[in-house]
C-alpha cells in the first residue's frame, strides 16, 4: 500500500512571495512549479532552491525569470 504525504512549500520572490502551500497530491518535490492566481491575472514559474531547499520543514521554491530575464506576469 502506498501512503500519500503532503508536501509543504514556501515561495520566494515574484507574485507568490511569502506564500505557503500544502500539496496533498505530491509526496516529493518536483524541480519546477507553474503557478497562476485564481483569476489568471498573473503567472509565475518557480524552481526548487539549490542553496537552501528546506527551511522550517517547507521546501523553498524561487521565482524563475523568462529567457529575457523578465518575471512571468
Amino acid at each position: 500500500m502506498v501512503r500519500a504525504m503532503n508536501l509543504s512549500v514556501h515561495f520566494v520572490g515574484g507574485p507568490a512571495d511569502g506564500r505557503d502551500d500544502e500539496y496533498d497530491t505530491m509526496s516529493s518535490p518536483v524541480p519546477r512549479l507553474y503557478l497562476t492566481d485564481d483569476d489568471d491575472r498573473w503567472r509565475a514559474v518557480y524552481q526548487l532552491s539549490a542553496d537552501c531547499p528546506v527551511v522550517g520543514g517547507r521546501w523553498q521554491y524561487e521565482e524563475v525569470p523568462d529567457r529575457l530575464g523578465r518575471p512571468y506576469r
